[in-house]
């Protein structure tokens, strides 16, 4: 056998094992994310009763839509997922696409650190740029609106 293939054997399982850390960091992540944007929920669901807000687990441990199913069957939705391979936390809108996000992420001490920098997302303002075009998609059809964040 050749060396060369020996050493993309090598480089290859190590890869595969990075991609499978970097899956279980993000479904952590998603774990502890989940319960702070649901208290975020908490005062919007006060205000609007009737509208339904509801988590939809996609692909158990991978993917989370928050679902907004409100006036006449209108539903907005964003969509939480990982792409392991480019280091990336995917943030999909399906009535506001202007705002979706691709995060560089990366594995620090084995937990998920997102550059919120790199895409213009304040420290600590997360949970408001995932939440506001799902609750409130009719306040950001201006592609500025998430200035202020």
């Amino acid at each position: 056998m050749s060396t060369w293939i020996d050493a993309k054997i090598t480089e290859e399982k190590e890869r595969r094992e990075s991609i499978l850390r970097f899956k279980a960091a993000f479904e952590s992540f998603l774990n502890e994310l989940t319960p702070k944007l649901e208290a975020e929920l908490k005062p919007f669901r006060e205000h609007f009763p009737n509208d339904k807000v509801r988590w939809v687990p996609i692909f158990p441990g991978g993917i989370v839509e928050l679902h907004h199913e409100f006036s006449a069957k209108t539903s907005a939705t964003v969509t939480l997922s990982a792409d392991a391979v480019r280091r990336l936390f995917l943030i999909r809108f399906s009535l506001s696409p202007h705002c979706s996000r691709e995060i560089p992420a990366e594995l620090v001490d084995g937990k998920l650190s997102l550059d919120l920098n790199a895409v213009g997302i304040p420290p600590g303002g997360l949970a408001e740029y995932i939440l506001l075009p799902v609750l409130f998609p009719g306040l950001v059809n201006n592609p500025a609106a998430l200035d202020n964040l």
